[in-house]
Order: structure tokens, then sequence, then C-alpha cells
């Protein structure tokens, strides 16, 4: 475990300076975005994605997606409109997340970034799902793999519920949170606005 840590940080270590001479200081990122509706099973054939399933738009959650780079430190918001089934109203579920990403000589675009969640339900009781105090809120990490094309790029992501809040960072132990984790993937079509 100790080696495999080495190398992973050894690799880091050499990628972050290649990253930031090969990239433009100041990015902003928006477009499109897709998710599955279903969550993954990691352990299961086609990690339990039936592929019939991704030829029904009903299968997907679609928004928008926005992403501001500064350097290597990324903000990013994913905003999703889930369309309201029966006796709910219209949801608007938001990520607004902050971490890490390296373009990989402009051509492969890897990020990390963790952030709250919330729902907004909009329909003929507006409201949401916050609670008082905003450190209250839940807690999504998100991985996102992203092919640069110039100024547009293509890619998928990985959003995954980790059951804790702000609160709870001090708490959180790793082994459980990726025990059987809860991961919804999407993709994104991005258009760099400078």
């Amino acid at each position: 475990m100790a080696k495999k840590l080495v190398i992973v940080m050894m690799a880091l270590l050499m990628l972050v300076p290649a990253s930031i001479f090969a990239i433009d200081l100041i990015g902003l990122r928006v477009g499109p975005a897709a998710l599955l509706n279903t969550t993954l099973d990691l352990e299961a054939e086609n990690m339990g994605i039936n592929p019939e399933m991704l030829k029904d738009p009903s299968s997907y959650t679609f928004g928008a997606d926005i992403r501001m780079n500064l350097s290597v430190i990324e903000v990013n918001a994913l905003a999703l409109v889930t369309p309201p089934g029966i006796d709910e109203e219209l949801a608007l579920d938001v990520y607004a997340n902050a971490g890490l990403s390296l373009s990989l000589f402009n051509i492969l675009r890897l990020g990390i970034s963790a952030g709250p969640n919330f729902t907004v339900n909009i329909g003929e009781e507006v409201g949401t799902d916050l609670g008082p105090d905003p450190m209250e809120w839940g807690l999504n990490l998100r991985g996102t793999a992203d092919l640069e094309l110039g100024d547009f790029s293509i890619g998928i992501s990985g959003l995954m519920a980790t059951g804790y809040s702000l609160t709870d960072i001090a708490d959180i132990d790793p082994a459980l949170l990726f025990t059987n984790p809860e991961i919804k993937a999407g993709v994104s079509a991005m258009f760099a606005i400078f």
C-alpha cells in the first residue's frame, strides 16, 4: 500500500508542473449534461446498466455543467432538472464543488472535486431541502474525464453521494465511504467561453 501511495504522489508531483505550463491559467467552460437516473453496481456485469436503458431518454436527467478553472484549481456546478413523477413536483438538483483539474498535454482533462449538494423543488410549493446551517447540507464527490478538442470538450463524470454532511468531514471513514458506493454516471459537452 505504501509503495502505491509513493508512486501516485510521484506521478502527481511530475504532472502538476507540466499541467500548469501546458494550459491557460484561467478558463470557463459551460455546456449541457446528462446523468443516468440509476446507480451503478460496480460488481455486476456492465455495472448494472442495461444497454436498452441507454436508448430511453427517460433514463436520464438533463441539465447544465459549469466549470471555472484557475490553473489546477477548479470550481464547478452541476444543475440537473428531474422531471416530476406521479404526485411529485419538478426538482432542480444542484452540486456545487471545488477541487483539482489537470489538463494532460491539452488532450485529456482529469478532475476530482467535492462539495455540497441540495435540491430545489419548483412548482406550486417552491422550497428546498436546505437546513438553516449550510454545514448540514449533503456532501458529494465528483470525478471527471474530458477529451479536449480545442474550445470544445466531451467527457464522462461520476457523481457519488457520500451520506455525510460538511460537518462530518473530520469523521469520514474512507473504508466505509468506498464500501458499496452509490455512483451515478453522466456525460457533458463543454464549450470554452474563455
